[in-house]
């Protein structure tokens, strides 16, 4: 099939940077003024941290200094996107399901976010909480983590409103498993947030598959989304 640039344009090609790439031995450090940024349609900072139930940087070195040397990635592309990710294997659940059990603990999250994104000049937060219900997860966290990403999204609309800026986006990773997917998500809801088609790109949320990452010297792990997002 000939896809037309309306069609090509609802592709998107997400990538990770994983901040531990700049800690390699020598040639294989990579540092993100090293990133190529036409590599990817959308790039992604993995990860930042939390710390009672607020967003966090993982590294006081990425708030001083490597963040603003990621964004600067915008400055040689302008049609690139920048993405936080908060979460990873390393992280666990524990923090995740403290922050997901409440309303006022989403809410200090949420607000959180938003701070921190918009300081550091990203363009949204990707939520890299693959095993809701597994690792130690209550079954619970399959539904608490369903209203966590309404809320953003509704949070993300109004602020977007209020300043009159550009909406935050928000991605979210996934598993690619079958078990995994069977116990950790609620499919049909969960699917609900993604735009498979124009008619539904107000919701604007991005799907990553993992595990199935591709890595190399460039620092950056690429995955294929399963779902485009709203410009």
């Amino acid at each position: 099939r000939i896809h037309s640039d309306q069609d090509c344009a609802a592709y998107k090609l997400v990538c990770y940077f994983t901040s531990w790439a700049q800690g390699r031995a020598s040639p294989a450090s990579v540092l993100p003024q090293d990133l190529d940024p036409f590599l990817c349609t959308h790039l992604i900072f993995a990860f930042a941290s939390m710390n009672n139930n607020q967003i966090v940087a993982k590294d006081p070195q990425d708030e001083k200094t490597t963040y603003a040397e990621f964004n600067k990635l915008k400055q040689r592309n302008g049609e690139l996107r920048t993405l936080l990710s908060i979460g990873g294997w390393n992280f666990g659940t524990a923090r995740f399901t403290t922050m997901l059990s409440t309303l006022s603990n989403r809410g200090r999250f949420i607000g959180s976010v938003i701070s921190l994104l918009r300081r550091h000049k990203f363009d949204g937060l990707d939520l890299f909480f693959l095993y809701p219900g597994l690792r130690g997860s209550p079954k619970s966290d399959r539904w608490t983590f369903l209203l966590l990403i309404e809320e953003l999204l509704f949070a993300f609309r109004q602020e977007a409103m209020l300043t009159a800026r550009p909406r935050l986006l928000l991605s979210a990773a996934v598993s690619g498993d079958p078990q995994t997917i069977r116990t950790a998500y609620d499919v049909r809801p969960l699917g609900g947030f993604a735009p498979f088609s124009r008619e539904r790109q107000s919701t604007g949320l991005i799907f990553s598959m993992s595990p199935t990452p591709t890595r190399g010297r460039s620092g950056l792990a690429m995955m294929m989304p399963s779902a485009s997002v709203t410009r």
